[in-house]
């Protein structure tokens, strides 16, 4: 299919021309690795899409059938990835296949973010639960830091201002969804208890001019 190969060399170019406006390029360029120059952003993109796929895969726990069949898909997906950039990364295919990558790890965060009041809680959400704590006591200390280098009259840098609302950013990421918070905070279980108390106890259904009322 030229069509899609080509949709997806576009993908894959726009997240070229990101890497080198970003300055992300040339240190790929620099690194000390035994891999052409011009195949790193592909190689790079390859094994974060990779890493991706299997976090997703170990985070696919319990025993409803369709979160086993995303961690299989997770899985295979992974690994396909990997023997396809081994064939395809020198020659003309790569584009293709990074753009692939791209929407293979869009298309399992949509699944992943639908599933997750089919999935249970298993070793790896566990170890993320301790890695976002481990984040956020981070942030916290270098937050005291730049704090304490403001007071003191001293000059803060900016990556330390950087790193710390940072990573406290990233330990709150999910506590900033609109749906777990108001669980969280209880106003879901309020609103309903307010809509019962609102519609009554009453078995019989209410007549269409009270239904108007109560709307």
């Amino acid at each position: 299919m030229p069509a899609a190969a080509d949709l997806l060399a576009r993908v894959f170019a726009l997240y070229v021309h990101v890497l080198e406006r970003t300055g992300a390029a040339a240190r790929l360029a620099a690194l000390p690795v035994p891999i052409p120059a011009d195949a790193r952003p592909l190689a790079a993109l390859v094994a974060v899409a990779t890493a991706v796929l299997l976090l997703y895969a170990a985070l696919a726990s319990g025993v409803d059938a369709r979160v086993r069949s995303f961690r299989a898909a997770a899985l295979l997906s992974a690994f396909s990835l990997v023997l396809a950039a081994l064939r395809l990364l020198p020659g003309p295919g790569g584009p293709a296949l990074g753009g692939a990558a791209i929407l293979l790890v869009v298309l399992a965060s949509v699944a992943h973010r639908a599933l997750s009041s089919r999935r249970a809680e298993g070793t790896a959400s566990r170890v993320v639960s301790r890695v976002r704590l481990l984040f956020e006591g981070l942030g916290l200390t270098l937050s005291g830091i730049s704090l304490a280098l403001l007071l003191s009259g001293r000059v803060l840098p900016a990556r330390l201002a950087f790193w710390s609302l940072f990573l406290l950013r990233l330990s709150i990421a999910d506590l900033i969804d609109p749906s777990r918070l108001a669980a969280g905070t209880g106003l879901t279980r309020s609103a309903a208890r307010d809509v019962k108390s609102a519609m009554g106890r009453s078995s019989r259904p209410p007549r269409p001019a009270r239904r108007m009322r109560r709307a």
